[in-house]
């Protein structure tokens, strides 16, 4: 995941410290387009297409 700034701009400013262009690992939701990941600490939220481009997509490894 990429971070981008238009609308995204604002939502940046409440997480301190992350700057467009910074790839970030965290979980993805399909449905909502929600990506949800740790940033220093604190759970927070970006939203595919609204303020961060997917990269890149990477299956959960099994326990099996």
């Amino acid at each position: 995941m990429k971070v981008f700034t238009e609308m995204g701009k604002w939502c940046l400013f409440e997480i301190k410290g992350l700057k467009e262009g910074t790839v970030l690992s965290g979980i993805f939701n399909p449905i909502n387009k929600a990506f949800d990941f740790k940033w220093k600490g604190e759970d927070a939220m970006l939203w595919i297409g609204e303020n961060a481009e997917l990269v890149e997509i990477q299956k959960p490894v099994s326990d099996k």
